[in-house]
């Protein structure tokens, strides 16, 4: 009988010890910090939302991950830290990772970095940095400068102002509605889609297709590898546009009244269409291939077109 109750006595002490560990994994916090506080998150695996809201505090809530051993919500100076600390050199049997919300204020200056871990990032008006290996990042109305990494995701912004810098190695690049001074929007092995007003922009795919829309453009460039590129595009006078393919075709679509002065090549089997001028391309005698060159308006502008095994179109 005394054994009985021993044991009744130490099973509920390590159920009472178990629901303390789970429930320890629920957060509701809240800080008071002041706008222009630079806030760093570093979560390994899950999903953080990062909101900007109009309180002079910062709130944090949801679950962390049911693997890890510390968790950090601390001001430290003109500093506010998160962390989700995990075991070192363990390997992770279930999904069950971070699942929060932090909100901070509107004039915050934001870094965020995670291993498996998706992003999503709104509202941010003093420069916004995310990195991840294995995740998704979402980025919808940041200012100042913007960069967002993920090696192994998608990365899709929403009117993101300022110097921005959008890069996947393995995933496609999506960017709308972008009031930009300059736009970098990088895939290895994706597609890149962009809609932007930037004055500078580049746009670069390895093995996917380039889609760029741009307006009052002074320096653009769209590269792909082995997929096909497509510009619509406003070139203010003096401007310049590059534009190249291998084993892709292209397409340019000049909006406004375009000024400038094109020279375009379609080597190897590629051919060239006019459909901008009366302008003829020339092609060789023998042989595939052909070239254009001419003066479009005062011819103030710069276009250069190339295209390796594919054809070049050219309209408005």
């Amino acid at each position: 009988m005394k054994w009985l109750k021993l044991i009744t006595v130490v099973g509920l002490v390590t159920v009472a010890q178990f629901a303390t560990k789970v429930a320890a994994k629920e957060v509701d916090q809240t800080l008071s910090v002041e706008p222009g506080v630079q806030v760093f998150v570093d979560n390994m695996r899950g999903h953080v939302k990062v909101l900007g809201w109009g309180q002079s505090s910062a709130s944090i809530s949801g679950t962390i991950d049911e693997e890890a051993t510390d968790f950090i919500f601390e001001k430290r100076g003109n500093a506010l830290i998160v962390e989700v600390k995990m075991p070192r050199n363990k390997r992770y049997y279930n999904d069950n990772g971070s699942d929060l919300v932090l909100r901070i204020p509107y004039e915050s200056m934001v870094d965020v970095s995670g291993i498996s871990s998706d992003f999503t990032v709104k509202d941010i008006r003093q420069g916004t940095r995310v990195t991840t290996i294995s995740g998704d990042i979402d980025a919808n109305s940041l200012d100042q400068n913007v960069r967002l990494k993920t090696t192994s995701g998608d990365v899709s912004g929403r009117k993101l102002n300022g110097d921005v810098e959008l890069v996947s190695v393995s995933g496609d690049v999506n960017d709308a509605d972008g009031d930009q001074q300059r736009g970098v929007f990088q895939s290895t092995s994706g597609d890149v889609a962009v809609v932007t007003n930037a004055s500078e922009v580049r746009a670069e795919s390895i093995s996917g297709d380039v889609n760029l829309t741009t307006e009052r453009a002074n320096d653009v460039t769209a590269t792909s590898v082995s997929g096909d590129v497509s510009v619509r595009v406003e070139l203010n006078d003096n401007g310049r546009l590059r534009g190249n393919t291998v084993s892709g075709d292209m397409a340019i679509t000049f909006k406004g009244t375009p000024n400038f002065r094109l020279d375009a090549e379609a080597s190897a089997s590629g051919d060239i269409t006019n459909r901008l001028t009366d302008d003829e391309p020339r092609r060789p005698k023998y042989g595939p291939g052909a070239s254009l060159t001419m003066t479009v308006g005062n011819g103030s502008g710069n276009v250069k077109l190339n295209s390796v095994s594919g054809n070049i179109v050219i309209r408005n």
